[in-house]
């Protein structure tokens, strides 16, 4: 194949890179590479995928680096204690909202059924406790 210069790989031309030239130093450092395959992995590494049809670890990346911000739901806040994004955190007090419709303020009663069930609900019985404190200061039951 000869000597390979790669200046002339990186050169940018009338069209972009010279594909061809980043094709060979391609197939001379890797011997096995077939020809089309370094073509098509060049074509790749050349033509990368626009922020707008990337997947979403570059969409956040290409937002922080463009300083674009997305518009989260507002949180509801009460008695210095913020309601939790959807996840096992709300299902928590979710379940507990219920158990209070059904049992009335008794925080005491509402909570240990919750952690008497927090295994069949799939929840951590630690993140139970830690919830149900805070649910409990959100509505004032302390």
């Amino acid at each position: 194949m000869g000597r390979i210069n790669p200046e002339v790989a990186y050169r940018p031309s009338s069209t972009g890179f010279n594909v061809a030239a980043i094709c060979d130093c391609l197939y001379a450092i890797k011997g096995y590479v077939a020809t089309k395959e370094a073509q098509q992995l060049a074509e790749v590494l050349l033509n990368p995928v626009p922020p707008t049809t990337s997947i979403s670890a570059g969409c956040s990346d290409w937002r922080r680096r463009t300083g674009v911000k997305t518009s989260k739901p507002p949180v509801r806040e009460q008695n210095g204690i913020t309601m939790p994004r959807p996840g096992k955190c709300l299902d928590v007090w979710l379940a507990a909202d219920e158990l209070r419709r059904e049992m009335g303020n008794n925080y005491k009663a509402i909570s240990s059924r919750i952690q008497l069930e927090s295994v069949q609900r799939g929840f951590n019985v630690g993140n139970v406790r830690t919830e149900m404190s805070r649910w409990k200061r959100f509505h004032s039951l302390a």
